[in-house]
């Protein structure tokens, strides 16, 4: 489950289960701070440059800041997209999402996403935790 929302990173639409969300909102609340660490030191590196006339820092720090930032946006569009996914699967819009703008206002979607999800196809997909059915 967690592969699947590293590889639907950016699909908003349809429903997970708790199982797919838990592994996945862990994995990037910890290593966005990769992303932040490696943003914030390029510019600090880019200030050394300048400060001691080390031209050989310039590339590092610029490298940091864009992968630091490439990163955090990966991670926060991944973690947007399976707590909207997450809010589908218990009746609920995605758009509540923009609640991980505000601080401590966001831990309200952790909350949500200890409630089980609705029994059967609602208005978001079908029950994901529903038996498979293949036509044939």
């Amino acid at each position: 489950m967690f592969f699947y929302s590293m590889r639907h990173f950016a699909d908003f639409h349809g429903r997970s289960r708790r199982e797919e969300f838990w592994p996945f909102a862990i994995f990037a609340w910890a290593t966005r701070w990769i992303g932040l660490v490696a943003f914030f030191g390029g510019f600090g590196m880019l200030s050394y440059a300048g400060n001691m006339g080390d031209e050989t820092a310039i590339p590092a720090g610029g490298a940091m800041i864009v992968g630091g930032g490439v990163y955090m946006l990966w991670v926060s569009i991944a973690l947007m997209s399976v707590t909207a996914r997450r809010l589908h699967d218990i009746g609920m819009t995605g758009w509540l999402t923009l609640l991980h703008f505000a601080p401590l206002v966001d831990l309200a979607l952790y909350g949500l996403a200890l409630v089980p999800g609705s029994t059967g196809p609602n208005r978001y997909g079908d029950d994901p935790k529903a038996p498979a059915t293949f036509a044939y």
